[in-house]
């Protein structure tokens, strides 16, 4: 390791713990912004959860009704009541199969959020590695002036003979 390089090797290592240090904030932000899709998904399964047993209650309602309400007039009401409970059926079909897309929406994005938390991951190791490098190169050109320094008081403190001699 040549002295006169460990100014530049600092500069160096210094630019590219920066480089590193900007490519783990866009990492994180891309983690992040995959964690709300996975929050998103999650919240749109639970409201179409809510939905789907918001309709089975009504379709209960509506059989009970039925059943109990409407048998006197049964006759006359039967299309009606056919009808309605037709669409609910019909809704409630609709309802799973959107559930459906919705897991599979979420598990896509939480595919896509491990993905990104590796990515992070990494971004973290590689500014680990970066700034451990810096350190490095800081602690040998340390070491490097300290040595100069050494040996020119070592050469300060020997008798003007002793340094002709040698």
């Amino acid at each position: 390791m040549n002295p006169a390089d460990l100014p530049r090797q600092l500069k160096d290592a210094r630019q590219l713990a920066r480089l590193r240090q900007l490519r783990e904030r866009t990492a994180l932000a891309a983690l992040r912004e995959a964690e709300r899709a996975c929050a998103q998904a999650q919240e749109a399964i639970d409201n179409r959860k809510a939905v789907f047993a918001r309709l089975q209650r009504e379709r209960d309602a509506l059989g009970q009704r039925i059943v109990n309400d409407c048998v006197p007039e049964m006759g006359r009401l039967a299309a009606y009541a056919g009808a309605a409970v037709e669409a609910l059926d019909d809704q409630i079909e609709r309802t799973e199969y959107a559930l459906m897309d919705d897991e599979d929406a979420l598990a896509q994005a939480q595919e896509k959020q491990a993905q990104a938390h590796q990515a992070w991951q990494r971004a973290v190791a590689a500014t680990g590695a970066a700034n451990t490098l810096v350190d490095d190169t800081r602690k040998a050109q340390r070491q490097v002036q300290e040595t100069m320094q050494e040996r020119e008081a070592e050469d300060t403190a020997r008798p003007a003979h002793a340094r002709i001699i040698s």
